[in-house]
């Protein structure tokens, strides 16, 4: 489910307390960190990603794989000092089920300028977050929409490179998980991922280094 990227002023140009260690050169030696013996569609995606929102989508794939409780969805930053943007897709095996929740998700981000508030939080607290109930006030009319699709906890994960969030990843749950241990840990291993394709789209020379084959149809 798509829709035309919008803008996120409330949080335009937010930075971290982290700090980036990765050189252009370690990007391009990326690739091999996400190929398993038995490769997955979403490690061969993030693999093969020409740009960042691409690798952030296949990240969002990732996060929802052999998982059926979950959704994702997705902001990041084109630039520094720029907006973020809503990728404006609605991830997760049952996804195509929860068009009205998608559609809500995108016009709070891009039309009323706002991030969700379980964003927010992993945005003011500088690290993963994770809610283990969605609240019945206070989330001005949030907290409905999720609730009304089923969803009862969620986390958000941002992403860091060059000192900065460069994108933020939320999942939304339809059990009631007081934590996501598994989907920490996995947002942990994407990290490096997630900063080396940053560096790439910011090094053009790096795009077609060893290892980065285009998937079929590209």
């Amino acid at each position: 489910l798509t829709g035309n990227p919008g803008l996120v002023p409330k949080y335009a140009g937010v930075t971290i307390g982290m700090t980036s260690t990765m050189s252009p050169e370690d990007a391009s030696a990326d690739d091999a960190l996400c190929l398993r013996d038995r490769p997955t569609p979403s490690d061969l995606a993030l693999t093969n990603a020409k740009t960042f929102p691409d690798a952030v989508r296949a990240a969002c794939l990732k996060l929802c794989e052999g998982r059926p409780d979950l959704l994702a969805h997705a902001v990041w930053s084109p630039a520094r000092g720029e907006l973020l943007e809503p990728l404006g897709v609605l991830f997760g095996d049952e996804a195509i089920a929860h068009g009205e929740l998608a559609g809500g998700l995108f016009r709070l981000i891009a039309g009323e300028g706002e991030t969700t508030p379980i964003t927010a939080a992993a945005l003011k607290a500088g690290g993963p977050v994770w809610m283990p109930s969605i609240p019945r006030v206070g989330w001005k009319g949030t907290g409905r929409l999720l609730r009304a699709h089923g969803v009862s906890s969620g986390g958000a994960f941002p992403f860091v490179a060059d000192g900065r969030v460069v994108a933020v990843i939320e999942l939304l749950s339809f059990e009631s998980l007081q934590c996501d241990l598994a989907s920490n840990a996995l947002a942990e291993e994407l990290a490096p991922l997630l900063e080396a394709k940053h560096l790439r789209s910011r090094s053009p020379q790096l795009l077609d280094a060893p290892g980065n084959v285009p998937m079929p149809g590209q």
